[in-house]
């Protein structure tokens, strides 16, 4: 009897999409947003499709801190969800750490 392995990545991608925009009020989860730093070049095609900003040789990618879903990457369209632009995604966890 042959065993194949069942190939989930796809549509864990999906339900993780459909969990991050879920949260759609910004102003509400604005203080719940916290970066991670990456290696630019072994995450290029991931960043392709998040918002990021670039230090050198490593990305800062940001982060929904929420306890039902568990800690949510925030993806582009997270950003046209909200209203906002990258820039006030970076402003707003910037204000949040001083």
């Amino acid at each position: 009897m042959e065993v194949k392995e069942k190939d989930t990545k796809g549509k864990v991608t999906e339900q993780l999409k459909t969990d991050v925009l879920e949260i759609n009020d910004f102003q509400q989860i604005k203080n719940n947003i916290y970066f991670e730093l990456v290696d630019f070049e072994k995450n290029r095609e991931m960043l392709e499709n998040i918002p990021h900003k670039r230090i050198g040789n490593q990305a800062k990618i940001y982060y929904v801190k929420n306890n039902e879903f568990g800690n949510l990457l925030i993806i582009n369209e997270c950003l046209s969800l909200w209203g906002i632009d990258r820039e006030e995604l970076f402003k707003a966890v910037d204000d949040s750490e001083e």
